[in-house]
């Protein structure tokens, strides 16, 4: 199994901006399909579904994978888990259109 830093890694996560659209009237689901996000030397895959709540934000479900530059998955505590999937939603940014 590989161990990386994980504090270092959190602090080298690249925002990344999604499509949401302000329309109150729609619900309309996006989908990440395994979108990446840059953390350094890693990679974090993106699964799950989010729409825009049409109050400001984002809502969703994500699931979470951490890929070193081989592809290889790296393994994290749930409470590294945890702290990631925050980190990760705090940088998610909506393109706001």
């Amino acid at each position: 199994m590989t161990e990386i830093n994980f504090k270092s890694m959190l602090k080298e996560i690249e925002p990344i901006v999604v499509p949401a659209y302000l329309d109150q009237y729609s619900s309309r689901p996006y989908f990440f399909n395994s979108h990446k996000m840059k953390a350094g030397n890693y990679a974090i895959e993106i699964d799950g579904s989010y729409y825009f709540t049409g109050s400001g934000g984002i809502t969703g479900t994500i699931a979470l994978n951490i890929l070193d530059l081989s592809g290889n998955y790296i393994h994290i505590t749930n409470k590294q888990y945890r702290e990631l999937k925050l980190i990760v939603a705090k940088n998610i940014v909506t393109n706001g259109e």
